[in-house]
């Protein structure tokens, strides 16, 4: 759910919760623009639900590291 989340990506039709403090740390120049500049729902297009979650997930641990 996105109880605690503060943004909501939208892929393929599917909802993906996730927090900006996390994604902004050191996210893509693109992502980290839509991010700060869309209202949510941001929408994702052309990639796949299940890479979007992957690269979301990859980013998380990445920025646990630090």
């Amino acid at each position: 759910s996105g109880s605690h989340s503060d943004v909501e990506f939208v892929v393929k039709g599917e909802k993906i919760w996730g927090h900006k403090l996390i994604l902004l740390g050191g996210t893509s120049p693109v992502l980290a623009e839509q991010i700060q500049t869309e209202r949510s729902p941001v929408e994702i297009k052309d990639v796949e639900v299940r890479v979007f979650r992957q690269l979301l997930y990859l980013h998380t641990l990445f920025y646990q590291q630090y």
